[in-house]
């Protein structure tokens, strides 16, 4: 078994790629606390941005992961809020170019990347 494949165990149905899973967690999890962390969950706009996009994505991930009929287009919806993450400052304007913009940006080119790679990677084995 290699550090990025899951066979069978652990509550996953088959042999899949469980990497891309996780990853997607993390993401998930860093939505979530980074406000916090990072000291800019006084900015309404940008926090309920972080958390419902955090918990959306944290929902998702979990599906496909332990899902195995759990469809592809799911994914697709991580990739459309990643790119709502890059341009989410501009639109809820969050402020100029500060730490909430960038991680917001940069959390949504990270999120739109793997939330691809997702929906490319079948949930089980045919």
């Amino acid at each position: 078994m290699g550090l990025s494949t899951l066979e069978g165990k652990g509550g996953m149905a088959g042999n899949k790629l469980v990497g891309v899973y996780g990853i997607l967690l993390l993401v998930a999890l860093w939505l979530i606390v980074s406000p916090f962390i990072l000291g800019y969950a006084e900015i309404p706009a940008a926090l309920w941005n972080s958390l419902a996009v955090g918990v959306i994505v944290a929902v998702i991930a979990a599906v496909r992961a332990f899902v195995p009929e759990a469809p592809s287009w799911l994914s697709w919806i991580g990739v459309v809020l990643g790119l709502w993450l890059i341009i989410a400052p501009f639109v809820l304007a969050f402020g100029g170019l500060n730490l909430q913009h960038w991680n917001t940006t940069m959390t949504g080119i990270v999120l739109a990347s793997v939330a691809t790679w997702s929906a490319l990677t079948p949930t089980a084995e045919a």
